[in-house]
C-alpha cells in the first residue's frame, strides 16, 4: 500500500510539471503572437505614413523661389566699361574706358554709383518684375547759341528701367524700357539742358546669374580730350552686397 501511494505521488508530480509546462508554452505563445501582431501593426502605420508622405505634391512654385533667390538683393556698381575709345568726362586730362574712375571726382554721380539698387523676387511665373538701376550721369547741357557743350561739376543721376519674367521651366527673360526718357531732359529756345539723359537708355541684360548683373546701356558723354560729343555703349556691372532688400 505505501508503495502504490509512492508512485501515485510520484505520478501526480509528473502531471503537475506537465500542466505547468504546458501553460508556460501557451502563454509564450500567446505573448509572442501579441508582440509579433503589434510590430507588424507599428510597421504597417509607419509604412503608411511614409507613402503618404512621399504622395505629397510639391509646391508649384518651388522652381519659381529658386531662381528669385538667385536674383533677388541689394546690388552695388562695380565698374562701368565704355565699349569704345578711352575719353576723358571729368576734364583731368586722364583718358579711361572704366567710368568710373572718371566719376569718381564727380560727386552727385559718384553716390549714384554707391548707391545699392534693389532687385525684388517675382511673385508668380510669367508676372513682369520691374527693376530700376540708377546709374551715374555727365550733366551735359548744349548751348545753340555757340554750339558749345557745358557740363556740371558734381554730374548728376539717371533711373535706367528692366524688367524680368520666369516661365514655367525656370528660363528668365529680360526686357528694357525707356518711357520716362523724356522727361529727363529739357529742349529750350536757346539750350537742351541734360542732353546726355535723351541719348542715354537701356538697351539689354549681358547677363544676370550668380550675384552679378551686367546691363549693357547706350550712352553719351562730352569728350574733354576731343572735345566732342559722343554716343556709345557701356557695360554697368553690378555686385550683390546683400540677399536682404532693406
Amino acid at each position: 500500500m505505501g508503495l502504490i501511494q509512492y508512485y501515485k505521488s510520484l505520478f501526480l508530480a509528473g502531471a503537475c510539471i506537465w500542466m505547468i509546462m504546458k501553460i508556460r508554452y501557451s502563454f509564450c505563445y500567446v505573448c509572442e503572437n501579441i508582440i509579433d501582431c503589434g510590430m507588424k501593426k507599428i510597421a504597417l502605420v509607419s509604412a503608411t505614413f511614409l507613402l503618404l508622405a512621399g504622395c505629397e505634391k510639391p509646391d508649384p512654385k518651388d522652381l519659381l523661389n529658386k531662381v528669385c533667390d538667385d536674383l533677388r538683393g541689394r546690388y552695388v556698381c562695380e565698374s562701368i566699361i565704355f565699349k569704345g575709345e578711352p575719353i576723358d568726362i571729368n576734364g583731368d586730362g586722364i583718358v579711361n574706358t572704366n567710368l568710373v574712375e572718371e566719376f569718381k571726382t564727380l560727386n552727385y554721380a559718384r553716390a549714384m554709383m554707391e548707391t545699392s539698387q534693389r532687385i525684388f523676387p517675382a511673385s508668380d511665373y510669367e508676372q513682369e518684375t520691374f527693376f530700376d538701376l540708377e546709374i551715374p550721369m555727365q550733366a551735359v547741357d548744349f548751348d545753340k547759341r555757340t554750339n558749345e557743350y557745358r557740363t556740371g561739376i558734381s554730374g548728376s543721376g539717371m533711373f535706367i528701367s528692366f524688367s524680368y519674367k520666369v516661365d514655367n521651366s525656370g528660363a528668365v527673360t529680360y526686357m528694357a524700357h525707356n518711357e520716362r526718357d523724356s522727361e529727363l531732359w529739357e529742349d529750350w529756345t536757346e539750350e537742351v539742358s541734360n542732353i546726355d539723359n535723351k541719348f542715354t537708355h537701356g538697351e539689354s541684360i549681358v547677363r544676370f546669374r550668380n550675384g552679378v548683373l551686367i546691363a549693357l546701356v547706350n550712352c553719351a558723354y562730352y569728350d574733354y580730350n576731343t572735345e566732342t560729343f559722343i554716343q556709345g555703349q557701356a557695360e554697368f556691372t553690378y555686385g550683390r552686397v546683400s540677399y536682404s532688400l532693406y
